[in-house]
């Protein structure tokens, strides 16, 4: 029988961090940094060079335009006209409200096969570049990271995370529910959380830090359900005062002996396990 492969993918996790405060779930048998493939230390290229083993996948950025607006946009730049103050600015705008200005990213959009493709019965719960949830692509919208930095939007922000809270127990009890089932042959799911803690709180270390607690509880609570299959914990990017780091995080349940890794490194690796 080939080994099963369980993947808890913990956006944002900060090896520095996960060192200082101690996680030993988290941290498993095994751990360390990982090299980022890229500079482009975007979400979705980052999930989808891991998933693929590439940075030659496709993926640039976390949705895709609307094509009507794309296309008369580029029409209007085409004429040497602004689009912006346009009828076609307002139609851009108000689709943006009713969250039809464009589509998050997923597979449809990637070049390069993925490592689900390669599992006979894969589950993905909520991969970003794969098939991140709607609701997700809709929080992003509504609650813009970048603008809701800082005390003067606090209220913003609990509310924002609050929603991502919600998603998190979700996917939680998802993920416990599915580890009970022996149908599958590769697990993977994604946890968003810290990355957006980290990001509207970089001035309130002490709530990034209880994030770190409860998510090692809940990695805890994860593991105790696992039996004989392997588990690698790893991150896109790390952060460090609201922004990415250059480097990632990985932990293993059993030792892989790696040095230095690179994040595409991993692609094989996991079809490896899943053969043997």
């Amino acid at each position: 029988m080939n080994m099963r492969v369980l993947i808890l993918a913990i956006d944002a996790l900060e090896y520095d961090l996960v060192e200082e405060l101690n996680l030993r779930h988290i941290k498993q048998v095994e751990y360390g940094k990982v090299i980022e493939p890229t500079t482009k230390l975007l979400t979705p290229i980052l999930w989808g060079a891991f998933i693929t083993g590439t940075v030659e996948h496709g993926v640039e950025a976390f949705t895709v335009k609307n094509p009507l607006v794309k296309a008369s946009k580029n029409f209007l730049e085409i004429l040497g006209i602004d689009p912006y103050g346009t009828p076609i600015w307002l139609f851009y705008r108000a689709l943006t409200k009713v969250g039809m200005s464009s589509r998050r990213v997923d597979k449809r959009d990637l070049q390069a096969k993925t490592i689900f493709g390669h599992a006979e019965n894969p589950v993905a719960i909520s991969i970003p570049a794969y098939n991140e949830w709607e609701s997700i692509h809709k929080l992003r919208l509504k609650y813009p990271l970048a603008r809701f930095v800082g005390k003067r939007h606090e209220k913003k922000a609990s509310e924002c995370i609050e929603a991502n809270w919600k998603i998190f127990r979700r996917k939680l009890n998802y993920t416990s529910e599915m580890l009970g089932k022996d149908d599958w042959d590769l697990l993977m799911v994604h946890f968003l959380i810290l990355d957006n803690i980290g990001h509207l709180y970089s001035y309130k270390p002490g709530k990034l830090k209880n994030a770190y607690r409860f998510m090692n509880s809940a990695v805890g609570e994860l593991l105790s359900k696992v039996k004989d299959q392997w588990v690698l914990i790893v991150s896109d990017h790390g952060m460090k005062k609201g922004l990415h780091t250059n480097y990632a995080f990985y932990s293993s349940n059993i030792p892989l002996r790696l040095d230095n890794p690179e994040l595409t490194d991993f692609h094989d690796l996991i079809l490896e396990k899943m053969k043997s």
